[in-house]
């Protein structure tokens, strides 16, 4: 065996086991996404969604896309919490979130304008 062979069997060795390894961590782990909008349905791009939970270090942190969806992959099981903030519209907290193993939890969020004061 020529040792280009021997780097296309070991490469390809490599690609088989980090293919399980990745679909290993998925089902031990589960995701959150879903939709933001606001009061007329219209998605909301730019809406900040901050989720925290006992089981994370910390707290993950995105953004809706132009569509108004966003992600979060590779959650371990357990409660979260979700807040949505868009500058000019009321903050949205979600508490009691579960995360399950290897299943998606779907959580939409409507946003409602917050009331304009006018300052003399």
């Amino acid at each position: 065996m020529t040792l280009k062979n021997i780097i296309r069997v070991c490469g390809l060795f490599l690609i088989i086991v980090s293919g399980i390894g990745i679909a290993q961590s998925q089902s031990e782990a589960g995701s959150l996404d879903g939709m933001v909008s606001d009061s007329q349905g219209e998605p909301l791009p730019g809406v900040v969604l901050t989720i925290t939970s006992p089981v994370l270090v910390g707290e993950r942190i995105q953004v809706t896309n132009a569509a108004g969806r966003y992600r979060f992959l590779g959650l371990p099981p357990g409660n979260y919490a979700l807040t949505a903030e868009l500058e000019g519209f009321v903050t949205v907290e979600r508490p009691n979130i579960t995360v399950r193993l290897g299943q998606p939890t779907v959580v939409n969020v409507t946003m409602t304008l917050a009331s304009v004061e006018e300052v003399e």
